[in-house]
This record gives C-alpha cells, sequence and structure tokens, in this order.
C-alpha cells in the first residue's frame, strides 16, 4: 500500500480549517484529538479537499493504524483514502486520508471484504460503519482509521469505553475472538461494546426514516464546531508541537 510520510512540523496548521475535536480523558488515558480540513488543488488542477487527523504523543491509540498497517488489515482495498503518516520524534501523530464521497448505502463486496480481512489478519475495526466509510477515486474505503485492534485485544474495548459502530460485524468479531481465546472468555465482562443498533440490518423504512436526523445531527455538530472556532473555543492549543 502506497503511502508518505510526513513530519508534523512541516504541516502548516493555520492554513487548515478545524472542523472536530475531542480533548476527552477516560482513566487517566489520553483520548484527545483534532481533525482538520484543507482545500487544494490537484496536479491537474481539480479542487480537491484532504483530512488530517493529529493527536499527542500518549494517545491510547496511537501505535494502532501502524499495526494494521503493518499486519496487512489495511490495504488499498479497505482504506484507499489513507495518503500519509505523519511522525514527530518517531512517533505517529496522526494520519492524512483523501476527501471521500458519502456512501448512505451498503457495500456488500466491501463488508464481504472486511470480514475476509478480519479473519484473515486477525485486526478489527471498531468504528466501520455506513458513516465511517466513503466512495474515494472510485473505490469504498473507511476513513476513521485508528480505532483498529487485534481480535486478541478485544477486551480493551471496555476499558476505553469504545464500541462497534455496527452491532453485526461487532458480533462477527466477538465470535472470532471466543473461537480463538477460549481462554480469555473470563475478560469480556459484558458486552456493553455492542450497544449500538445495527444500520445495516435495519429495517429500510426505520433507515429511512431515521437517517435525516442523522444527517442533522452531523450538520449540527459542524455547526457547532463552526461556532467553536469563530469564538475562539477550541482547544487545538493544546496539541503537542
Amino acid at each position: 500500500m502506497h503511502y508518505k510520510t510526513v513530519q508534523l512540523t512541516d504541516i502548516d496548521f493555520s492554513r487548515l480549517t478545524l472542523i472536530k475535536e475531542s480533548t476527552t480523558r477516560i482513566n487517566h488515558a489520553d483520548h484527545a484529538r483534532w481533525v482538520f480540513r484543507e482545500r487544494y488543488f490537484s496536479e491537474n488542477g481539480e479542487r480537491r479537499t484532504r483530512y488530517i487527523k493529529v493527536w499527542n504523543s500518549q494517545y491510547v491509540r496511537r501505535d494502532n493504524l501502524i499495526c494494521a498497517l503493518d499486519a496487512g488489515f489495511y490495504d488499498e482495498t479497505t482504506a484507499s483514502a489513507l495518503t500519509a503518516l505523519i511522525f514527530r520524534n518517531g512517533l505517529c501523530r496522526g494520519y492524512i486520508t483523501e476527501g471521500c464521497a458519502v456512501v448512505n448505502r451498503w457495500d456488500n463486496i466491501f463488508y464481504e471484504n472486511l470480514l475476509r480481512k478480519t479473519c484473515e489478519r486477525n485486526y478489527f475495526a471498531v468504528q466501520f460503519s455506513v458513516s465511517h466509510t466513503g466512495l474515494c477515486n472510485g473505490n469504498i474505503s473507511l476513513f476513521d482509521l485508528e480505532g483498529v485492534y487485534p481480535i486478541a485485544d478485544l477486551p480493551l474495548l471496555q476499558a476505553q469505553h469504545s464500541h462497534f459502530d455496527d452491532v453485526d460485524y461487532g458480533e462477527f468479531v466477538l465470535n472470532r475472538f471466543l473461537s480463538l481465546y477460549p481462554e480469555k472468555h473470563s475478560q469480556i465482562r459484558d458486552r456493553s461494546f455492542l450497544r449500538q443498533r445495527s444500520w445495516r440490518t435495519g429495517h429500510g423504512a426505520t433507515a429511512r426514516i431515521l437517517s435525516p436526523f442523522r444527517l442533522l445531527r452531523a450538520w449540527l455538530g459542524q455547526l457547532r464546531q463552526i461556532v467553536r472556532v469563530k469564538f475562539g473555543k477550541t482547544h487545538a492549543h493544546l496539541i503537542e508541537p
């Protein structure tokens, strides 16, 4: 898989638009991350968009993406939107993806390939969902990439208060974990990481009714971020240099 390496110090954040941030700490662990947007012109003069996601050196998922790339879970068929990894002092500090077109339907071929990759590489992407996949250069791609774990680390989701965005995929991963690691069954204290409802298997009418609400929530979140940026209420200053 082809991607570049970029140094954090080479990124001019003053030219970027902050569109999302989280400064959360859970059990004293750093979960803070920031997402910036950049408009640019490609070599052929086409106006395009890319997204820069960064985190601090102690981010709880700092090395997850690198490990998933090394394991072959992420490749051109699962994460074609990835264009660069961001480093600082030898540590992964984020990544860059091309802008993806919104996909409001499930691509069964992509989903079956993701299941196959999950079994072959024994990794899973906890944030896989219709809202975290998009069309990039003609291919379906995941674009929220650091929420990826070895299947053996499934119990970590409970400690990190994380959950699957798609219940069906979560149950698939759980069954895989239970079959591979019977000695670790006791580490699954509950199934709170499966609490989200699956959009893929939801009734079509219900999904169509709720979809506008999901889009409205996303739009309100963007509006809130614009207001925060406008009035200087963001926490971008907390990004480590």
